[in-house]
């Protein structure tokens, strides 16, 4: 903070600015985050959610026919969403039925006892849904697709921050146009007051400001105060002058007395001696 107070007014004004729209960004960045996070499970689990739905409606009836084969070309059907790593019908008594795994995900087990809902665990996201027909319960279908949460918080963080380097390059404009109509002023007015108290040179005024806001209140008010302190050292410089005139004048005349009384010692000092001289033999006799 005292660094902050050791820099120009622009470069605080620049500070402040990028810091708040950075702050701001970053607020409603992360709220925006959180939203998508929940936004995104949730849309995976109606998505997964519908898709069992669908399979079990399909494989409804080879569920009550015991025809695995037909099951087993239902699951298949998965082959259309890469998302979809393992699916597996299981019966009524929650046997395994019919599974698929998908043509990369070969390793992937299916569970061997059935779960309850949904399960996430780490890139993987799991659903087990009852298939029920006319309230009997013919089996369950089981689902498992990549939960790429971390693709999408890399894809969200760069979207972000491309936000934010637009937004900062926004912000450096609308800077360069606020420096216009309120830095620059003011540092005009802080320019003449440092050569003001430099020179003592009164003449020099800010640029005036055009509008009624505060700044150009402030320029205004300078510029007064600027044209006030104008008159009064004019009025100090001749009050000055004419002391100065007034004390030459004073001086002058007692000058001009001190000489007149040493020419009048010297004249009397000149008579006393004329006087001198013939009175001598008076003054003996």
């Amino acid at each position: 903070m005292r660094l902050l107070r050791d820099t120009t007014l622009p470069s605080r004004m620049m500070f402040v600015m990028l810091t708040t729209t950075l702050a701001a960004l970053i607020a409603a960045g992360a709220a925006l985050f959180i939203y998508d996070l929940r936004t995104f499970r949730a849309a995976w689990i109606n998505d997964l959610d519908a898709m069992a739905e669908v399979l079990g409606r399909a494989t409804a009836p080879a569920l009550q026919f015991n025809d695995a084969k037909s099951a087993l070309g239902d699951l298949r059907l998965m082959e259309a969403r890469p998302q979809i790593v393992a699916a597996a019908i299981y019966d009524a008594n929650g046997r395994p039925f019919a599974s698929y795994r998908g043509a990369k995900q070969g390793s992937t087990p299916i569970p061997a006892t059935l779960g309850d809902g949904i399960a996430i665990d780490g890139g993987r996201i799991s659903l087990f849904r009852p298939v029920i027909e006319n309230g009997e319960r013919l089996g369950t279908v089981y689902l498992e697709a990549r939960y790429s949460i971390l693709q999408r918080v890399r894809t969200y963080l760069l979207i972000l921050l491309g936000v934010l380097l637009l937004s900062l390059l926004v912000a450096i404009v609308v800077y360069g146009w606020l420096q216009d109509s309120i830095t620059r002023p003011i540092l005009a007015i802080s320019q003449v007051a440092r050569r003001m108290v430099r020179d003592r040179d009164y003449a020099e005024r800010p640029a005036p400001v055009k509008g009624d806001d505060e700044v150009a209140a402030l320029t205004e008010a300078f510029n007064t105060m600027l044209a006030e302190l104008e008159k009064r050292k004019h009025a100090n410089d001749a009050a000055l002058e004419a002391l100065q005139h007034e004390t030459k004048e004073r001086r002058e005349a007692e000058e001009a007395l001190l000489l007149t009384d040493r020419r009048k010692d010297e004249f009397l000092a000149m008579l006393a001696h004329e006087l001198r001289n013939p009175l001598a033999p008076i003054a003996t006799r």
